[in-house]
């Protein structure tokens, strides 16, 4: 049985945010008048951030994490990891210091497959989750 988990509704909230506020940004670009001088980096800016918003929120909302019996596997807009229970040497969970955001970190013993990392406060993690978690050995610390 597969288990998926999304990110949490404020995440989800945050994001729709970003993009009521571009979308306003834009509005309020194309009431006023723009001056011809800086008209097209204006245009450049404010496309670019009604872009980017639009790109927050599929990130947003196409984001999750799965696992089944012997597998977990995260998926975004731009990429899939996917590692069996059998290639993870070990967990950790670590504070990134730029960020200050808890993550956790599945690392496999084969050190060319990408350790899959798990923003942890993204995500409304139940019981099911860290019971199959716990059956991955902590790093030594």
């Amino acid at each position: 049985m597969q288990r998926v988990y999304r990110k949490k509704f404020i995440v989800r909230l945050v994001c729709l945010g970003g993009l009521a506020f571009a979308s306003f940004y834009v509005y309020l670009a194309f009431k006023k008048p723009l001056d011809p001088s800086s008209r097209s980096i204006a245009l450049a800016f404010t496309w670019g951030l009604l872009v980017a918003a639009v790109g927050g929120v599929a990130y947003g909302f196409t984001t999750y994490v799965a696992i089944s019996d012997d597998r977990i596997e995260t998926r975004t807009m731009f990429r899939k990891q996917s590692l069996s229970l059998d290639q993870i040497s070990h967990r950790r969970e670590y504070e990134d210091r730029g960020l200050l955001l808890p993550f956790l970190e599945l690392v496999p013993y084969v050190p060319s497959d990408a350790a899959i990392r798990i923003p942890i406060d993204d995500y409304a993690f139940d019981d099911d989750f860290w019971h199959w978690i716990g059956r991955i050995r902590a790093a030594e610390v």
